[in-house]
């Protein structure tokens, strides 16, 4: 899914790499530059379970992020919230229903939760 905007950037870019293109007779250089600033503010919405709802004072935690983003980058924002602090240092994450590693990527509209741990026999 591309980026809002990216249409007018790409265009744009692609306008200024013509004229630099003629000028050091390299291209392409502007477009990458244009993908590589997009960036954009958000809030994930995080489930929280047992003891991290307890931590957190609620079962849905709202983690502010800059995408694009990891499930690393999201909890590292919930540590900076108050109770984060009570996060083991690598917890259970899943992103839409499925266990995630830390470099999983997270995108706007994701379901993500933290899997606390569970005991029993």
């Amino acid at each position: 899914m591309s980026p809002p905007g990216s249409q007018d950037c790409a265009a744009i870019a692609s306008r200024a790499d013509r004229s630099l293109g003629a000028v050091s007779g390299r291209r392409g250089a502007a477009i990458g530059l244009c993908r590589l600033v997009y960036v954009q503010n958000m809030s994930v919405p995080v489930l929280v379970f047992a003891s991290y709802a307890d931590a957190f004072g609620a079962r849905t935690v709202q983690a502010p992020i800059t995408a694009p983003c990891t499930v690393s980058d999201v909890v590292n924002a919930l540590r900076t919230l108050p109770g984060g602090e009570r996060l083991p240092s690598r917890p259970m994450v899943a992103v839409n229903q499925s266990y995630a590693a830390f470099s999983s990527p997270v995108a706007p509209g994701d379901e993500v939760a933290l899997i606390p741990p569970v005991a029993g026999g």
